[in-house]
């Protein structure tokens, strides 16, 4: 059986990702930043699907070394959405760009060590339209980081700029398959009753 590593795993999207692999015959390891939430997880992904023998737990943390290469080990794909959420119009800048930026570092180097099939990046519509706005985009548009743009959209520019250069830093060293997935708005039904930032509208 197949296993996915899933980061980031009590967010929005990410228990709603860990319901469908599992329904879709995968085992899944997600991480957390603490252990405590462990409970709150299963319980949001058994509301649509039974996680016994499928769902195994980590605690790692974005700007810790500790920890990745292991969560990562004996997986098949890499399915990396960790990343922070403002809460509040902020302007610290190392709140947000320095957790996205380490944590998909980490995160590319521990799938490269693995021999990882896939990697999977959640990045932003922010990424490449942050600072421009038309009718369509495609792969040569980024974010202007000098313009004047927030945090959010400079962390999810700098986090995806770092995943294609580390791809093509690696080309013919890997196997690797890496995707970036570029959501405007995500809605539906919450699974979990935390109100945190990927919950917001």
């Amino acid at each position: 059986m197949e296993k996915v590593f899933v980061s980031g795993g009590s967010g929005f999207i990410s228990l709603h990702l860990i319901s469908k692999l599992i329904q879709e015959g995968y085992q899944v390891r997600t991480s957390l930043r603490s252990l405590d939430r462990k409970q709150e997880v299963i319980d949001a992904v058994e509301k649509e699907v039974s996680t016994k023998g499928m769902l195994e737990f980590c605690e790692l943390d974005l700007l810790k070394d500790e920890g990745w290469d292991e969560a990562v080990a004996g997986c098949d794909y890499v399915q990396h959405i960790a990343s922070p959420i403002p809460t509040t119009n902020s302007n610290d800048y190392d709140i947000v760009v320095k957790p996205a930026v380490n944590g998909i570092k980490r995160c590319l180097n521990a799938a490269l060590k693995n021999n990882i099939k896939r990697f999977v990046m959640t990045s932003s519509v922010a990424s490449v339209g942050g600072s421009n706005h038309k009718n369509e985009y495609d792969d040569t548009d980024w974010t202007d980081l000098t313009m004047d743009v927030g945090p959010y959209q400079t962390s999810k520019t700098k986090a995806e700029q770092y995943l294609w250069d580390f791809m093509k830093e690696h080309e013919g060293k890997t196997d690797m398959e890496a995707v970036a997935i570029n959501p405007s708005m995500v809605f539906g039904n919450s699974l979990s009753d935390d109100i945190g930032a990927s919950n917001l509208v």
